[in-house]
């Protein structure tokens, strides 16, 4: 912030306080459009879960947020839908998938694989400009298309070399 501004703040108490209403409604602007981004990305599809059946195991594909930012994520269970922790080495071969997909994709206890968007990493802290257009309903809509056809390459790539590997 320059000197100027700080010093046009200082100046009044009035001015002040209007800094932190206009502070207070830019957060709100931008969970609004943080909200129309999600449902976008449900009314596209992109919040269901998509399975893949290897083994004795369903791994599910979906579109995910964590405090680290939006991934796309791969996750295992058992057939009969027990969670599986995933440092079983027969999921080794799972994981060398999508390491063979793209060498970006790392994983966790609860991730076979995870990777995140390259349009959008964390939604609060992206470029303010990209924000502003998410509340555009055509570039939205858009961009969504994007991110989705992005996790879906990634499903469709993994679900065709799970398939070689049954």
């Amino acid at each position: 912030m320059s000197k100027e501004t700080i010093d046009i703040l200082l100046s009044s108490k009035f001015n002040f306080k209007s800094a932190q209403t206009i502070s207070t409604s830019y957060h709100e602007a931008k969970g609004v459009v943080y909200d129309l981004f999600w449902k976008e990305i449900e009314s596209q599809g992109g919040k269901g879960t998509q399975k893949i059946y290897w083994k004795n195991y369903i791994i599910e594909y979906s579109i995910h947020q964590d405090p680290k930012g939006i991934f796309f994520g791969f996750k295992a269970m058992k057939s009969d839908r027990q969670a599986v922790g995933n440092n079983s080495l027969e999921l080794n071969i799972i994981k060398n998938v999508l390491k063979e997909i793209k060498s970006e994709f790392k994983n966790s206890i609860n991730w076979l694989g995870w990777i995140h968007p390259s349009t959008i990493r964390k939604f609060y802290s992206a470029d303010i400009e990209l924000i502003y257009n998410l509340n555009n309903t055509v570039f939205r809509k858009e961009f969504v298309s994007k991110l989705i056809d992005e996790g879906q390459s990634y499903f469709l790539a993994f679900a065709k070399k799970v398939e070689e590997l049954n």
